[in-house]
This record gives structure tokens, sequence and C-alpha cells, in this order.
């Protein structure tokens, strides 16, 4: 079963109109395939730098609330809170990441107060994340009911 002269030709111009499609078409997939490349890469690059500043965030505030702990018993000392806060950091987050925290530790008659003010680096196309939170403790008393020194 040949298909004769007129599929012969038939097939013919449709590779010859194959081939001028091919021709003026030529690299626009790999053009559109980039452009999803990068969009993707962007997203997912700000995903994880969105997973890593609340893991960063969750670190702070737990070194609040173990720098307000080490001050509020007996006998501890505003270094002790300090001491406290910027040890939580260093064991969990560390790093050029832990450079941008500051703590400042406060005490009335009854309540210690922690604060950490934080600046998180972000990745390049995303902005840094400024981060406060405070943390408040009862201060531990003494058998007369007095707040220990």
């Amino acid at each position: 079963m040949s298909g004769g002269p007129e599929t012969t030709k038939a097939t013919e111009a449709a590779r010859e109109a194959a081939e001028e499609v091919q021709g003026t078409e030529a690299g626009f997939t790999i053009a559109s395939a980039m452009w999803v490349m990068a969009v993707t890469l962007v997203l997912v690059t700000g995903f994880a730098d969105l997973f890593v500043q609340r893991y960063a965030q969750a670190v702070i505030r737990q070194a609040t609330d173990e720098g307000a702990r080490a001050w509020a018993v007996q006998g501890g000392t505003a270094d002790d809170c300090l001491a406290a806060a910027n040890d939580a950091v260093d064991d969990l987050l560390g790093g050029p990441m832990a450079s941008g925290i500051s703590f400042s530790c406060s005490a009335d008659g009854t309540t210690v107060q922690v604060t950490a003010n934080a600046t998180l680096r972000s990745l390049p196309p995303l902005p840094d994340a400024q981060f406060a939170t405070t943390s408040v403790v009862a201060r531990e008393l003494d058998e007369d009911g007095l707040v220990a020194p």
C-alpha cells in the first residue's frame, strides 16, 4: 500500500510548513522555561527564608523567657538575665543571624521584664525583618513573702 505521489507531496508540504514554524519560534520554549524556573526559584527561596525567620523569632522568644527566669529566681541578677538570654540564642541560633539581636533586662518590685529587639537579615529579594518581644516573669519570693534580693 503505497501512498502514491499525492501523499508524498502532502507529506513534503507538511514537513516544509513545520520547518517554517520551527524557524520563527526557535528557542521560545527555552525562554519560557527559564522564566518559570526563575520565578519558582524566587518563590522557593522566599518561603525558605520565611521559615528561617519564624524559627529565629521562636528562638528569640525562648531566649527572653530564659533570661527572665534566670533573674526571677532567688539570688538572680541582671547579669544572669543577660547571660541566660545570650546563651539561649548562641545555643539555638548562633552565627551571623544572631548578630542583630539585643536584650535588655529590667525589674520592678515583683516582676522581671526582658525585652529583645532584633533585625533579622533576609535573602536579597526580601526586606530585612524587624522583631521585638518581651517576656515578663514574677520574681520568686522568700519565706516571708518578700521579693528576694
